[in-house]
């Protein structure tokens, strides 16, 4: 489930996406971060990860929250700003795709108060 890359700048971006999931990470943002064309960016980040743009950084905000959710006992809406989901609707979206279940199953299965 989590995004890697073996490219030393792409993991220097996603080190750099995660300490900004709550920004609007655009193509335009992210290209100018890299110093690359679009073009040039979206092919080196399918080639390193199998994900488009989108998909990377939406798996590196589901990762987010994951740790979120087993670390803290924020709410739900806290979890879904804090990782730039926007709101709880879209990070549950967003869980149900790599993960197949919802934040909330996700937390009562694996937060760290649950095993308590």
């Amino acid at each position: 489930m989590y995004v890697q890359s073996g490219e030393e700048r792409l993991g220097a971006l996603h080190a750099w996406i995660n300490a900004n999931l709550s920004r609007y990470l655009s193509l335009s943002v992210l290209t100018a971060q890299m110093g690359m064309s679009e073009r040039s960016f979206g092919h080196r980040q399918r080639e390193a990860t199998g994900l488009t743009r989108a998909r990377a950084v939406d798996r590196l905000r589901v990762e987010a929250a994951r740790r979120l959710f087993s670390d803290s006992k924020f709410p739900v809406k806290r979890v879904a700003r804090q990782c730039g989901f926007g709101t709880d609707e879209t990070m549950r979206r967003s869980f149900l795709r790599p993960l197949s279940t919802s934040p909330q199953d996700h937390r009562a299965r694996f937060s760290m108060s649950s095993t308590i």
